[in-house]
């Protein structure tokens, strides 16, 4: 995939730092957004366990609190 990929985006892509400063800021840079991603698929995931807890309960499918192993705690 990145051989089809790369001949496409070389045009667009910027020309490496001069100084390791700059370099540095574009790595923080690249963290950060990984950090958000990151952040974001996991409250993502909460909120849909949280429904599904709450939609268990509703449907009386969840007869008493049970141990999560998952998240370690009780459910």
């Amino acid at each position: 995939m990145t051989v089809a990929v790369t001949p496409v985006v070389a045009g667009g892509l910027p020309a490496l730092p001069d100084n390791p400063s700059q370099m540095l800021l574009l790595v923080a840079g690249e963290v950060a957004i990984g950090l958000f991603i990151g952040l974001a698929a996991r409250v993502a995931t909460a909120a849909l366990q949280a429904a599904g807890s709450v939609i268990a309960l509703q449907a009386s499918l969840a007869n008493a609190f049970v141990f999560d192993a998952i998240s370690a705690q009780q459910t």
